[in-house]
């Protein structure tokens, strides 16, 4: 592994940590607001809290190429991107779907040796 990949990977890695630090005071904040009852409220917060650390999840995957430095909008789209995070992943699977589409392989025209129908 290279000096550049290793800082490729912090760099992923610190804009999914910030991305997910600033999500526990929202998921907090949101989750007061659902239920009567403490239960409902805990409920809410774990909720909000998985989602979250599952988008950063994926973006951590879905970025895994990328040799872009962390930046001041980076880091701000990181911690939109958190809360968004099923639109970018169906961007991402219509993305590969559409490659993968272009790279088929075509064989011979015509088929070579005896037809045995």
């Amino acid at each position: 592994m290279s000096l550049k990949q290793n800082n490729n990977e912090l760099s992923r890695l610190v804009g999914a940590a910030i991305a997910v630090l600033i999500a526990l005071p929202i998921a907090a904040w949101v989750g007061s607001f659902i239920g009567d009852s403490y239960t409902a409220r805990a409920t809410a917060y774990i909720l909000i809290l998985a989602w979250s650390v599952l988008g950063a999840g994926i973006l951590c995957f879905i970025t895994r190429n990328s040799t872009k430095p962390v930046t001041a909008v980076s880091l701000i789209l990181w911690i939109i991107s958190v809360w968004v995070w099923p639109i970018l992943l169906l961007v991402y699977w219509q993305k590969n779907k559409t490659k993968s589409g272009a790279k088929k392989i075509s064989g011979p025209t015509q088929r070579e040796g005896p037809d045995f129908y």
